[in-house]
């Protein structure tokens, strides 16, 4: 997941973070800071120190001293509506004791993943409401048949 984002002074920062593993690189006008702890960078050409808050999920915030902050990604709350928007999975879930609880919790953190990477994308925002309320939609028809199977062949 790549974030771009250019500040009123012309500087170019790039947030690049590997889904997998979780590893971020940080890049200043095409030049990549260098790590020095978990969540600390180092300016090549200075002492400065980055922090990074947050992740691609709920959000990238590059904090460089007490007074500036660089807000690289920041949910919407329509954003949040719709990053959550599988929890109606667990409730549905939930009465379908421990096979479908487990089920429907399974399938609910895929959506939620999948539903970050829909919103995080180059589309348009009426593409990206309609893709996230399509997976959630899909994810819970997976659990549905997926617990009628589960339940069908076990008992």
């Amino acid at each position: 997941m790549i974030i771009e984002y250019l500040d009123e002074d012309g500087r170019k920062y790039i947030y690049d973070e590997a889904f997998l593993t979780g590893k971020k690189d940080i890049y200043l006008d095409d030049v990549k800071l260098e790590k020095i702890a978990k969540n600390k960078y180092k300016l090549p050409d200075s002492e400065e120190e980055v922090v990074v808050k947050g992740n691609f999920i709920f959000g990238v915030i590059l904090q460089f001293n007490e007074d500036k902050q660089i807000p690289l990604l920041q949910n919407k709350s329509y954003e949040w509506v719709l990053l959550f928007l599988p929890i109606i999975n667990i409730i549905i879930g939930v009465l379908g004791g421990p096979i479908g609880g487990a089920l429907s919790g399974a399938t609910m953190l895929i959506s939620i993943v999948v539903n970050a990477f829909i919103l995080r994308s180059n589309k348009s925002t009426a593409l990206r409401v309609f893709g996230c309320i399509a997976m959630t939609l899909l994810i819970l028809a997976v659990w549905f048949f997926g617990y009628l199977y589960l339940t069908d062949t076990l008992f």
